[in-house]
């Protein structure tokens, strides 16, 4: 069974807390209660996926709270939502790298359409946490073996070295996202993309060029094709996975509004 818990952050306990609450355990969720403190969250952020706010006090009070809460949602794979009165929601959502919050609720609160829509969200997060899978596309082999080793605890990699074996792995395959080096002999990567975007059957396939070029030019060019991004071959192993995270994580939270 799937484990379903939502960690509800919130000052007082009030009648909507407790009707909320109340709603959301009738739904099948197991609901931690906190209190607003920073020590509270901390010691139970781990045992839930999903995270709900209410916010509530000062602008800076809150302010904090989520600069705190979209830090852990990003560090540890976790959403948010936020309730509370229409001030303290757009004060909320107006914080910086707010990415994460799946979700907003003003008073006064619909709780049907609360828990609808925690229920959503709660199964978008479950579909981004599926594994993903990867096709690495280089002619170096060392890099495919490093990079794949990596990667490979999160997500599912393919390797091939090169063009023209990842157009046959894509008559078969379809995978999450293509890593796909820009400077290779036989097909270079800008043909392999062309053939990619032009084929309505993988079209959708997000590709993101690697380059172990880094001057302007180089980086503009690239650019100029309109991947879905770059990254440098020379990156370490935190940088390349917090950006292929990042990359799932936005695209995930792009499909759900």
């Amino acid at each position: 069974m799937v484990n379903r818990t939502i960690l509800f952050i919130k000052s007082e306990n009030g009648f909507i807390t407790q009707a909320i609450t109340k709603n959301l355990k009738d739904s099948g969720f197991n609901v931690i209660e906190v209190t607003d403190s920073l020590d509270d969250i901390n010691n139970h952020r781990s045992f839930a996926d999903m995270i709900l706010y209410y916010a509530s006090g000062s602008k800076e009070l809150i302010s904090q709270r989520m600069t705190y809460l979209t830090d852990l949602c990003n560090e540890y794979n976790k959403t948010i939502c936020i309730i509370g009165d229409e001030s303290c929601v757009n004060e909320a959502m107006n914080t910086e790298n707010n990415q994460r919050i799946a979700g907003a609720y003003k008073r006064p609160i619909d709780i049907r359409e609360l828990v609808i829509g925690v229920m959503n969200q709660f199964d978008m997060h479950k579909e981004y946490e599926r594994t993903k899978s990867i096709l690495l596309v280089d002619d170096d082999s060392d890099f495919i073996s490093i990079t794949s080793l990596w990667l490979e605890d999160d997500y599912k990699v393919d390797g091939v070295c090169t063009g023209r074996e990842a157009l046959r792995y894509l008559d078969r395959y379809k995978p999450d996202l293509i890593l796909l080096d820009y400077d290779m002999p036989d097909l270079d990567g800008y043909e392999v993309f062309e053939r990619i975007k032009n084929n309505p059957f993988i079209t959708n396939i997000p590709v993101i060029f690697l380059t172990g070029k880094n001057d302007r030019e180089s980086v503009m060019k690239i650019i100029n094709k309109k991947p879905d991004g770059y990254l440098l071959k020379s990156m370490g192993r935190t940088e390349l996975m917090n950006t292929i995270d990042s990359f799932f994580a936005d695209r995930s939270f792009s499909a759900a509004k």
